[in-house]
C-alpha cells in the first residue's frame, strides 16, 4: 500500500472537526488509541475498541477477520496521531488553565 502525508490543512481540519465532534458529543473524549509499552499508537485493531471513548482509525477496529471483509488500514501509517495527540492535550491545557 502506497501512502502519501497529510497535508497541514488536512491536520488542522481534522484537529477542529475532533473538538466540535467532543464539544457537542463530551463523552467522545479528545485522546486516541495508545501503547504505553511501545510509546506508539497501535497500527491495528485494538483490543478493547467497542469501550473505547476517543478517535479511532478504521484500521483500530477492522481485523478483515469476518467472512467478506477485508482488512482496513486508514488512515495508514503516513498518518501522525502523535500530533493529533499533542493538539488535544494542547486544547485540554488551554481549557482548564483558564
Amino acid at each position: 500500500v502506497r501512502m502519501w502525508d497529510f497535508t497541514e490543512e488536512q491536520y488542522q481540519s481534522l484537529i477542529r472537526l475532533c473538538i466540535g465532534i467532543h464539544q457537542l458529543l463530551p463523552r467522545i473524549e479528545l485522546r486516541v488509541p495508545y501503547d504505553e509499552k511501545s510509546r506508539r499508537t497501535p497500527m491495528d485493531r485494538i483490543d478493547d475498541f467497542a469501550d473505547f471513548a476517543g478517535i479511532l482509525g478504521h484500521a483500530h477496529v477492522q481485523s478483515g477477520e469476518s467472512e467478506g471483509v477485508t482488512q482496513k488500514h486508514d488512515p495508514g501509517p503516513a498518518f501522525h496521531w502523535n500530533r493529533l495527540r499533542r493538539a488535544f492535550r494542547l486544547h485540554e491545557k488551554k481549557n482548564t488553565s483558564g
